[in-house]
């Protein structure tokens, strides 16, 4: 009596170890769908655990069927810690990955619990065929890493990131990297001030007209490499609020920008000395002009040597532009215009019959 009573004990207590509530997914073949549940996972080879603790490879089987994810009510019974690869497989060897290519929506956004994650590194990774995604639920105010969460997210047009709280954020590597379609990014409430890597944050952005990183603050970025590789039409950037003092490298920084025009940084620009590696910093900016008419040339140093207000009456031509306070706004607007003049290789800003240099000082 006493051996079955302990081996009843056993396999209670066996029972209850094996129904501990966790994340799991179910896919279903016929809809096409993957859910997200939070309970005690039925056994099947369509359910699979999700553990993003343990980065391991799930959706193998099924990764390019996915049509449509749905996150189910139960998943606000749960805080993760961690939404790292959400809905992303996983890497199967080195070359080869299980993307959720065929992914084209998302419903239930409103049930995932963000509120304690520190990570949402690579969450959307290679969602190549989803055009939106809702992220005014999200509570990002505990993100440390945010690198790759949007990394080749090639069909999206637009990001609504005004609901990020970026304050805690100390990695944003690749963060819209591959995002070939977006042709905007307000990213004007981000803190940046604990963030010490965003090398390739902006990479292959090939659509990107606008880009607002003006609250950006670089005081502790180490690493700017890529960070705007490709981002073959932006005419304009302003990182006149750029601190460059712990930046070690900067290789690839504006390779390939192929019609960025201007380069607005602050009027106490210290010149990159402390650099480790600057390689091709400008590498293919064929329109690029300082802001006293220095000229993109091929023949020109690529690496940091050209990355400085642009003085060449003093010996220091460059490819930036000052930026002061002055018409600075008209110049702006009408460089993305187009209406720039050169006047004996000079380049000038004409706005309502009147023309400015390109630190928006008014020319008599």
């Amino acid at each position: 009596m006493k051996k079955f009573t302990f081996l009843l004990f056993f396999v209670s207590a066996l029972a209850y170890v094996q129904a501990e509530d966790v994340m799991y997914t179910r896919f279903s073949q016929s809809t096409r769908t993957l859910t997200y549940y939070y309970g005690v996972k039925p056994s099947g080879s369509n359910y699979e655990q999700y553990n993003p603790g343990t980065g391991g490879i799930r959706f193998k089987e099924y990764a390019k069927e996915i049509d449509i994810v749905v996150i189910d009510a139960s998943m606000l019974n749960v805080h993760p810690t961690s939404l790292r690869n959400m809905f992303y497989g996983g890497y199967i060897n080195a070359t080869d990955s299980l993307r959720l290519v065929n992914l084209k929506e998302i419903r239930g956004l409103e049930n995932l619990q963000t509120d304690e994650a520190v990570t949402l590194e690579d969450m959307f990774y290679g969602c190549e065929s989803l055009q939106s995604i809702d992220l005014s639920h999200f509570n990002t105010s505990k993100v440390k890493i945010f690198s790759g969460m949007f990394y080749a997210c090639a069909a999206l047009t637009s990001l609504d990131l005004s609901s990020f709280e970026t304050s805690a954020a100390t990695k944003m590597k690749s963060m819209f990297g591959h995002c070939y379609s977006l042709t905007d990014l307000d990213l004007s409430n981000f803190n940046t001030e604990n963030v010490t890597d965003m090398a390739g944050m902006f990479i292959r952005c090939d659509a990107l007209e606008t880009l607002d990183i003006s609250s950006f603050n670089t005081g502790n970025v180490t690493d700017m490499g890529s960070m705007f590789n490709n981002c073959a039409v932006l005419k304009t950037l302003d990182i006149s609020r750029f601190d460059f003092s712990k930046v070690t490298r900067v290789d690839d920084m504006f390779r390939f920008d192929h019609a960025l025009e201007t380069i607005y940084c602050n009027t106490d620009f210290n010149e990159l000395t402390s650099l480790e590696s600057s390689d091709v910093m400008f590498g293919g900016c064929f329109a690029l002009v300082g802001g006293n008419g220095t000229t993109y040339d091929t023949s020109l140093p690529k690496d940091k040597t050209y990355a400085r207000p642009d003085d060449p009456d003093n010996g220091k031509p460059g490819y930036f532009t000052v930026k002061s306070s002055e018409g600075v706004e008209q110049v702006q607007r009408d460089k993305v215009q187009g209406t720039k003049v050169i006047e004996d290789g000079v380049l000038y800003i004409k706005y309502n019959g009147t023309k400015y240099n390109v630190q928006g000082t008014e020319v008599k």
